[in-house]
C-alpha cells in the first residue's frame, strides 16, 4: 500500500473514532440532564416565571429573558429548571463542559440588560435564583 493510501485510511478511522466519541458524549450528557431534571414538570419560561416569581416585584420580562439566555449558551432545554438549581452543585457540569460559557452568559446580560455586573458579584451568583435576583437588582438600580 502506498503511503498515501495509508494516510488515508488513518484520517478515516480518526474521524469514525471522533464521531463515536461525540456520540458517546451527548449520550452521556442527555442522561445526565434526564436524572437532573427526573420527575420535574416542563414549564414554559412564562409558567416558570408564574410559578416562582408572579408574588415578587421582578419583571416577567427579565426571568424571561434570563432563562433564554442560560438555554442559548448552555445549549440545554431548561424547562424543567427551578430558581434552586445551582451552578456550585447540580449545575456545574455546564460550565464543566464550556469554561468560557459563564464568562459568555454574564456579557450576554450586561449587553441585552445594560447593565454591568462586577467579577464578585458574578462568581457569588450561584443559583438560578441568584442570577434573575441580581439582574433584577442591577436593572431597578439603572
Amino acid at each position: 500500500m502506498g503511503y498515501l493510501l495509508k494516510l488515508a485510511i488513518i484520517a478515516v478511522l480518526a474521524l469514525v473514532i471522533i464521531f463515536f466519541a461525540i456520540k458517546y458524549d451527548e449520550r452521556k450528557r442527555k442522561r445526565l440532564i434526564e436524572k437532573l431534571f427526573e420527575g420535574r414538570t416542563p414549564l414554559s419560561k412564562e409558567e416558570f416565571y408564574r410559578t416562582f416569581y408572579s408574588e415578587t416585584d421582578i419583571a416577567e420580562n427579565v426571568v424571561v429573558k434570563v432563562l433564554q439566555i442560560l438555554e442559548e449558551y448552555l445549549d440545554c432545554d431548561f424547562s424543567r429548571l427551578h430558581p434552586t438549581d445551582s451552578f456550585s452543585s447540580n449545575l456545574k457540569f455546564f460550565l464543566y463542559e464550556d469554561e468560557w460559557a459563564g464568562d459568555e452568559i454574564v456579557l450576554s446580560l450586561e449587553q441585552d440588560f445594560s447593565i454591568q455586573i462586577s467579577g464578585e458579584e458574578a462568581e457569588n451568583a450561584y443559583t438560578i435564583d441568584d442570577i434573575i435576583q441580581l439582574v433584577w437588582a442591577k436593572v431597578q438600580a439603572a
